[in-house]
């Protein structure tokens, strides 16, 4: 067997084989990151009253794991909180640790904003936390 015989088949082993594993790894790969909104209404607020709110949310809400970004933006009477998590993280798995942290966070903040929290992912299931 001559040099060039055994380096086109070798080329080929390694094309083929890229090929057959990446196909596999895009069937186990999520397609969409989860997302999750915490939206907070918090009526005749001014912007930095509603921020002063969604702080501490957005703190407890970073002690999660497996967090890409999270964004945070307000205006008069609303607030958002939108966290991306990793691709490998479960879009229920968010919504509970999510859940939990808003639990947390909860003490102390005024009883006139009402947090709700939306999973953003194609499902669109939309939970509200009561506080």
């Amino acid at each position: 067997m001559s040099i060039s015989t055994t380096g086109i088949k070798k080329a080929a082993f390694i094309a083929i084989s890229n090929m057959v594993f990446g196909l596999v790894g895009c069937k186990q790969t999520p397609k969409e990151r989860a997302v999750m909104q915490v939206y907070v209404s918090y009526t005749e607020a001014d912007s930095a009253t509603v921020m002063k709110v969604l702080d501490p949310l957005q703190k407890e809400i970073s002690k999660i794991s497996n967090i890409h970004k999270i964004s945070t933006s307000s205006q008069k009477g609303a607030g958002n909180i939108i966290v991306e998590f990793n691709m490998d993280k479960n879009i229920d798995s968010a919504a509970i640790e999510v859940q939990n942290r808003l639990t947390v966070a909860n003490t102390g903040l005024p009883k006139e904003a009402k947090i709700y929290c939306f999973r953003m992912n194609n499902e669109h299931k939309k939970n509200k936390y009561n506080q």
